[in-house]
């Protein structure tokens, strides 16, 4: 039966790349070693692998990529990250010493030997930040469109945090100073801003800027080019490493550039969805699925409107071949509760037709490559009086009119390597 769930986990943090640096990494059976570098893909600004030098203990090798996906509750007062590996399995894990920068093929092999799901090649590929259309970035060879060709196997679009933290910025009119550091995102691991010191032209001032206000990135030249005058920098909020990022001061930042405020930046007591079971933006467990137990995942509810009188649910994955497949219709779910256990009965409410053709909850199963799964929470005025056996677009059709508030959050399933089926 439903019961209410726990208070939910804290929310997203950002983080200094700088003090990532060091971070001992925890496998389930030993110390594996500590944080030396980040490495993010210079297409969507985002963390891909923690690079971890060994202290010795693997002889032959003494540093190894792990992925942000194999992290589950960083201890960050102790400075330690658990990783759900074994020691054996990084023993086992195809050697990389002497390929940094790292291939895409290389990475391909390491990706299929830890079961991680290939990030790039799907319709918006590993990242809930993707850079905007019109950024640039200059290649040794020639000016490129920052999206890959699908399912190509090209060169390794990796960077170093150490060294491009370190490049000159540029305003739109003139050299403002360098970077110092980048903010990152510990749900989705996205690199939200970066840090810049203007001492050479402004002492005493740093800033942060979003990557989504870069116009050019010139890795040949260490340079990032920035779509802001130097008079608009010189008067933007300052920006103070000792202290955190709040909502007030994210919120007088984009004020002050006159951008949209990404909603989800959003610090606000608005409602909002999420699992335990797995992080925003990040990866589903196999559990979950129907290459698993095919069990609805656990659910938290925060800040539900108090003139609430139902909540309904809508899982749904835009990706799939045939256009966007609904996975669950779940309506009239009591408002008090703070959230749904696993494949929860709930109890006193009721479900709709998936495209599978059943009602209840089914999980991911995509044909090939990775897909994005949304949980959309729908806070209502009213109870729904539907049928059984109701399908989306009967049910999206209910809610019109009766939305006092809504949520989503999001998942990412990628079909194991070499599988394949017809759905």
């Amino acid at each position: 039966m439903n019961t209410l769930i726990p208070p939910a986990k804290a929310r997203a943090a950002l983080r200094n790349a700088h003090t990532l640096i060091g971070h001992e990494l925890r496998a389930r059976d030993g110390i594996i070693g500590k944080v030396d570098d980040l490495y993010f893909d210079d297409q969507h600004w985002c963390l891909r692998y923690f690079v971890v030098e060994t202290g010795g203990w693997l002889k032959k090798r003494q540093r190894v990529l792990i992925s942000p996906e194999a992290i589950h509750s960083p201890e960050w007062n102790s400075r330690t990250l658990p990783v759900d590996l074994t020691k054996e399995q990084i023993c086992r894990s195809p050697s990389l010493e002497g390929n940094f920068p790292v291939s895409r093929q290389s990475e391909k092999l390491l990706r299929e030997h830890y079961g991680w799901p290939l990030y790039w090649g799907a319709a918006l590929p590993g990242s809930s930040l993707p850079m905007p259309s019109m950024a640039r970035v200059e290649t040794t060879s020639a000016t490129v469109e920052t999206t890959a060709p699908t399912g190509a196997l090209v060169d390794s679009n990796l960077r170093s945090a150490r060294e491009v933290s370190r490049y000159r910025i540029q305003a739109s009119d003139g050299e403002i100073g360098h970077a110092i550091d980048f903010l990152i995102d510990d749900r989705t691991w996205d690199i939200r801003y970066i840090a810049i010191d203007t001492t050479n032209w402004l002492p005493g001032k740093k800033v942060v800027v979003s990557p989504w206000w870069i116009s050019e990135v010139k890795w040949t030249e260490s340079e990032i080019d920035l779509d802001l005058t130097k008079e608009s920098i010189k008067h933007s909020p300052d920006y103070d490493p000792d202290h955190p990022l709040t909502a007030d001061y994210l919120g007088k930042l984009y004020d002050y550039y006159g951008r949209p405020y990404p909603h989800d930046h959003d610090l606000s007591t608005a409602m909002s969805i999420e699992s335990p079971a797995f992080e925003n933006g990040c990866a589903i467990p196999r559990r979950y699925t129907r290459y698993g137990a095919n069990r609805q995942p656990p659910l938290l509810f925060e800040h539900v409107p108090a003139e609430a009188v139902t909540l309904a649910l809508l899982v749904d994955d835009p990706d799939a071949p045939k256009g966007t497949f609904t996975h669950w219709i779940a309506y009239n779910i009591d408002p008090r509760l703070s959230g749904l256990v696993e494949n929860s009965d709930l109890t006193g409410a009721q479900e709709g037709l998936n495209d599978s053709g059943r009602i209840g909850y089914t999980g991911p199963f995509p044909p090939s490559g990775e897909h994005r799964y949304f949980f959309r929470l729908y806070a209502l005025d009213c109870r729904l009086d539907l049928s059984g056996d109701v399908h989306r677009e009967t049910f999206l059709e209910a809610l019109e009119g009766h939305v006092i508030s809504e949520a989503e959050c999001m998942g990412r399933f990628a079909a194991p390597v070499q599988t394949s089926h017809r759905k």
